[in-house]
């Protein structure tokens, strides 16, 4: 303590003066022997250091009875003040007896190692846990002065902060290297995202990974497992370069179309191209993920569909779906087939152009096909719901196969049809028949209905009527006699084609078939042949419907009684034939006579 101050109770009213020697005692402690206390002293203390003043008796019976203010001490006003200051007077000195305590036993404990004496001012309880002596002391004398290893220690010091500061100034160039490398990489990062999302692209948080970005490029109204995989992360590399992460399992699958003949392709679709660089690469990425789940998707498709169309010839074996495709009189497959992107750019084939382009719409229908699919469902999704029932919704078979189909055969019964009647045609020419030809054309047929991409879409599954016309053009001004075969082809309820014969004054034929159809074809020409000779004569004849007879009999007529006329298109022949006469037309044998000079001749 910096000033020298006793403590002491307030006095009581009946206490009695103090004794002399109690205050001798008191000021001894306080000044110390009187020789040191001298009135110039005091007075400088009091004037120097503000020592409190010793008052009388009296003056501290006013002091207490009037307690001061303005910087002066506040005597305590009750007997809970007094109690108060009493317990704070109290606390402080058992403080300060603790310490005094305290210091007392550690230098016991260090005297009782040279002296067995400070044992005895020892505690109890320091007596009870610490031996006595086990606490000593020495004395070290100062080591000299070293001029030479303090400049040693000042230029090691010296050289240390230097070399702090210089990793200090390296970790912060090293520090600023990483600030500025990181904001290329941010600024390269969020420039490709925000170029993705200009380019249309729906970019989100992924779900259950909030804190990372995607891009969906799957379509809303694909099947549940297919939409859910439309989706895909943004990850940026250590430059900021973002790229498409689909996953580990995820394989980038396309689908090719190949029409072959036996185990040989002879042609093919185009195989889908790879290319891009920088922002484009990886709009590309995206372009091609989202290809790759609508081609995985179309397959899946198509195999739903297969399973229900095996009686006209679709076959289904791991990842390749096939039907027959008929192509004039050789018999081709066409084949739908799911392969990786790697295996369907590096496979070669040597084939025809027409096949390749033939193989390319087919695929491109497909796709199309799918498209209408999806549109359809999103117009019954947008429609007014039907009402709830426990009823199991199925999800329908989409009609993707069956257009194809149809369209397939509907060529096919065009090309040979077409091929029939250009036979035809020469034949009868070689017979002296003046012909006008109208051939069917599937692209016509399919140009009339492309007004919008709506209406092409519409055209792939809509019913197709085409029409094959040869009229058979008499001497003279005979009426012109008309053979044609409609080819209807439909998809919906049934894949079906049918075939109709229509002639002048006959009723239309059905056939069920391509080949009944071409039968009836040689029929009703040759009728129509016969009427036309018919109507050519002066004399009546009367001809048969069905088997193109020409008869006089029951007319009363005498002479020739039964002419018949029979035209085969698959041997390429017309034959003019009566009981007593014979005459033959064909392709290869040039005839100067024509049946209309023989018909004269004979009647």
């Amino acid at each position: 303590m910096s000033g020298t101050l006793t403590l002491r109770p307030w006095r009581l009213e009946h206490d009695e003066q103090p004794p002399i020697i109690d205050m001798l005692d008191r000021v001894n402690r306080e000044r110390g022997h009187f020789r040191d206390v001298l009135d110039s002293s005091l007075q400088e203390e009091i004037a120097t250091t503000g020592a409190l003043q010793l008052s009388d008796s009296e003056d501290e019976q006013e002091e207490i009875e009037a307690p001061a203010t303005d910087g002066g001490l506040i005597y305590p006003s009750s007997r809970e003040d007094l109690y108060r200051a009493k317990f704070d007077m109290l606390q402080k000195v058992s403080l300060a007896h603790n310490e005094v305590m305290m210091a007392l036993d550690f230098i016991s404990l260090l005297e009782s190692k040279d002296s067995p004496a400070g044992k005895q001012t020892m505690s109890q309880f320091l007596r009870e846990n610490v031996s006595a002596g086990t606490l000593g002391t020495d004395i070290w004398q100062r080591m000299p002065k070293d001029t030479a290893r303090e400049a040693q220690d000042a230029s090691l010091a010296y050289n240390v902060r230097m070399e702090a500061l210089q990793k200090s100034a390296d970790s912060i160039l090293g520090a600023a290297k990483a600030l500025e490398k990181s904001v290329k990489k941010e600024t390269r990062y969020w420039n490709e995202i925000l170029s993705v999302t200009e380019a249309g692209w729906n970019v989100c948080r992924l779900p259950g990974q909030r804190h990372k970005l995607g891009v969906r490029f799957g379509l809303s109204e694909s099947s549940p497992e297919f939409s859910r995989g439309g989706i895909a992360a943004l990850t940026a590399d250590e430059d900021g370069a973002v790229s498409l992460d689909r996953g580990v399992e995820v394989r980038s699958r396309s689908v090719r179309v190949t029409i072959r003949q036996g185990r040989e392709i002879i042609g093919c679709s185009k195989p889908v191209s790879i290319a891009g660089d920088g922002d484009a690469a990886l709009e590309a990425s995206i372009k091609h993920a989202r290809d790759a789940l609508f081609d995985e998707e179309l397959f899946r498709e198509l195999e739903r569909e297969g399973r229900s169309l095996l009686a006209l010839g679709v076959r289904q074996k791991s990842n390749t779906i096939a039907f027959p495709l008929l192509d004039g009189d050789s018999l081709l497959t066409l084949q739908f087939e799911l392969l990786s992107r790697h295996e369907a750019a590096i496979e070669t084939y040597a084939g025809s152009t027409s096949m390749s382009t033939l193989a390319q719409g087919t695929l491109c229908a497909a796709k199309l096909l799918l498209c209408q699919a999806h549109r359809e469902q999103l117009e019954r999704r947008s429609a007014i719901p039907a009402p709830i029932s426990q009823a199991r919704t199925e999800r329908p078979l989409l009609r993707i196969l069956r257009p194809l189909l149809a369209l397939t055969q509907h060529r096919h019964s065009i090309q040979v049809l077409n091929d029939r009647f250009k036979i035809l045609e020469r034949v009868l020419q070689q017979a002296g028949v003046e012909t006008k030809l109208q051939l069917a054309d599937l692209r016509t047929t399919l140009s009339d209905m492309m007004d919008s991409a709506t209406t092409l879409i519409d055209s792939l599954v809509a019913e197709r009527s085409v029409e094959v016309v040869i009229e058979l053009c008499p001497p003279g001004v005979l009426q012109t006699r008309r053979v044609a075969v409609r080819i209807t082809s439909s998809v919906a309820p049934e894949c079906e084609t049918s075939f109709f014969l229509v002639a002048t004054n006959v009723r239309d034929l059905h056939a069920g078939s391509i080949a009944l159809a071409m039968i009836e074809l040689d029929r009703v020409l040759a009728n129509q042949l016969a009427k036309a000779l018919a109507e050519s004569s002066e004399q009546p004849w009367y001809v048969d419907d069905v088997d193109a007879d020409l008869s006089r009999e029951g007319l009363g007529i005498t002479g020739v009684k039964d002419v018949q006329v029979v035209i085969n298109g698959q041997t390429n022949v017309l034959d003019f034939t009566s009981s007593s006469f014979s005459r033959r037309w064909t392709l290869t044998e040039e005839s100067e006579t024509s049946i209309w000079q023989v018909w004269k001749e004979l009647v």
